[in-house]
């Protein structure tokens, strides 16, 4: 027998579509950049990188370059892993929409929280330090 590393192998959705304007499926790879929802301008550099995070979607699935899949976690965190680690809350149902903004469901607000000098990224609200993010394919 092999060994099979424990993990979500089921794709896990939400129950609410794709907001209006938006496709579970995108032609091509892409990265990402994130901006605050009160700001005009990108809080990150929004230049493509060589090694900068490359994914793809499919019906609702993204996945990095390395096939990891793209959820959200059992703490809400937004990540990757292949397979999704167990308690995964969603392993699907992710979109772009016409202005390039992802979206989770039906909505394409993300949250940043600050994590000691660096942010991590989460599909809620849950702590004084987060604050409203979009996150763009690019």
């Amino acid at each position: 027998a092999t060994p099979t590393p424990q993990g979500v192998y089921s794709v896990v959705t939400l129950e609410s579509a794709a907001p209006s304007g938006c496709s579970t499926s995108y032609q091509g790879a892409f990265q990402i950049t994130v901006k605050d929802v009160d700001s005009t301008g990108y809080k990150r550099d929004v230049q493509k990188r060589a090694e900068g995070l490359t994914l793809t979607l499919a019906d609702g699935v993204l996945l990095d370059s390395s096939k990891r899949t793209g959820y959200i976690a059992s703490n809400y965190q937004f990540q990757f892993d292949g397979p999704p680690q167990v308690g995964a809350i969603y392993t699907a149902g992710f979109s772009i929409c016409s202005n390039n903004s992802l979206a989770l469901g039906g909505s394409a607000i993300f949250y940043q929280c600050l994590s000691g000098s660096f942010y991590n990224l989460y599909d809620r609200d849950w702590a004084e330090q987060c604050s409203p993010i979009y996150i763009y394919a690019m």
